[in-house]
């Protein structure tokens, strides 16, 4: 992942969404503290298709759960409205450094690809592709969501892989 300096001068290679402490008596009265939900906004640029888990999911679920907006566009995509999402992801742009609105962004059009929307899939991998991170982290990520929508289309194509292995361990 790119490094920057953060505003005290240390790295921040950007793969941990770090949250302040709230600042809310209510918040140091409850003990809140950010949780995976609130870390979930990071998983589209940090986590490969292949390694996201059940708790992955969860936090993407969560995070989708405990997000709102007042404009329609966001609220249908936060529902699961694919295309929505994709709209939003798409007209955001490429942009120079990536922001809690990138984020979110992703994020959202992440969950729909979580739901099993094909077309997001793309998008998101396409996306990714252009993002200003690591360029090897970058590259692999796109790669794994791409080979993910594979799968997903032709599920055969594992299975013809399976077989080949078998055989060649055969020989």
């Amino acid at each position: 992942m790119r490094s920057e300096l953060d505003e005290k001068g240390r790295i921040d290679d950007g793969r941990a969404l770090k949250l302040k402490r709230p600042n809310s008596i209510a918040a140091r009265f409850f003990d809140e503290r950010p949780t995976s939900w609130q870390q979930a906004t990071v998983l589209w640029r940090s986590v490969p298709a292949h390694a996201f888990h059940r708790d992955h999911r969860h936090a993407v679920n969560e995070c989708m759960r405990r997000t709102s907006s007042t404009m329609a566009i966001w609220r249908a995509a936060i529902a699961g409205d694919a295309a929505c999402a994709i709209k939003l992801a798409l007209t955001m742009g490429v942009p120079g450094r990536i922001t809690v609105r990138t984020d979110l962004t992703m994020t959202v059009l992440l969950h729909n690809v979580l739901r099993g929307d094909t077309a997001a899939t793309l998008v998101l991998s396409s996306l990714i592709k252009r993002m200003p991170i690591d360029r090897i982290d970058r590259l692999c990520i796109a790669a794994s969501w791409l080979a993910h929508n594979f799968r997903q289309a032709w599920p055969e194509l594992d299975e013809s892989v399976e077989r080949v292995r078998r055989i060649e361990g055969d020989l």
